[in-house]
């Protein structure tokens, strides 16, 4: 492919720290009339981004004397636990004036549904121990969605992608890091479709570029319904140093 083409895809594409996606979709007729709408979309793995719902706890006071569970020793906050920074809070549990402080380990282990045990400072010449324990959720709790911590940062890589300007358009993709040429295909269809229907996959495995700014076009131009506003687009490629596959949602819009 010529240097002009790949300065074209790089003038339409952007990638940024947010993962957007500028796409072009001509209209009918030719290029120079084409109806062109820029759309920036987010783009999605294949493997959803994994979350969790953290609740209000109730914080239990122990005796380090052997007496045991000793009652309540106030609320912790379930968005004190989703922000996850260290805190000093009051025992309650007798008025000598203890404190306990829960530090970010503390709460990490908290939201992966563990149960931590936590010393007070010392007071009169004892101390106590609070109980915090996920199991004991709060009458009413309140609730904070928070990015699942057992689960790994699957937004890390993304596949960009733009089309010409042209009556019979090719696809041109990009991963943020290299993809196998080979294993790039594209679906003109909805999600749902492009999972159930194999066959509406088609491949993308031109190698354009061996730099750092791979590139990858479609074999085949696109086959777009120009009387649509929206055209619904799927990409997925594996990645060259772990094989793992990933893909885009993504949407292709018209000028009203």
């Amino acid at each position: 492919m010529s240097n002009m083409n790949r300065r074209q895809f790089s003038s339409k594409i952007t990638i940024s720290g947010l993962g957007l996606i500028t796409l072009k979709l001509t209209g009918c007729g030719s290029s120079n009339n084409s109806q062109v709408k820029e759309s920036e979309q987010s783009s999605s793995d294949l493997s959803p981004m994994y979350s969790i719902t953290v609740y209000d706890i109730l914080m239990e006071g122990h005796s380090n004397l052997g007496s045991g569970k000793l009652g309540p020793n106030g609320t912790l906050p379930a968005t004190t636990i989703a922000a996850g920074v260290a805190v000093t809070l009051n025992y309650i549990q007798d008025p000598h004036g203890h404190k306990f402080s829960i530090t970010a380990a503390d709460f990490d282990k908290l939201k992966k549904g563990e149960r931590v045990a936590i010393d007070t400072t010392m007071a009169q010449g004892h101390n106590h121990k609070v109980v915090i324990d996920p199991k004991n959720k709060a009458p009413n709790a309140n609730s904070v969605v928070i990015t699942d911590p057992t689960k790994p940062n699957v937004e890390a890589e993304k596949i960009y992608a733009s089309i010409e300007e042209l009556d019979e358009p090719h696809l041109f993709v990009q991963g943020s890091k290299a993809l196998e040429p080979n294993s790039v295909e594209y679906c003109v269809d909805t999600k749902d479709n492009c999972k159930n229907d194999q066959t509406l996959w088609k491949k993308s495995k031109v190698h354009l570029d061996t730099t750092d700014r791979q590139v990858l076009m479609s074999e085949q131009s696109l086959i777009l319904d120009m009387s649509k506003q929206e055209i619904p687009l799927m990409i997925r490629g594996k990645l060259k140093e772990n094989s793992r596959i990933i893909e885009s949602v993504l949407k292709l819009v018209r000028k009203s």
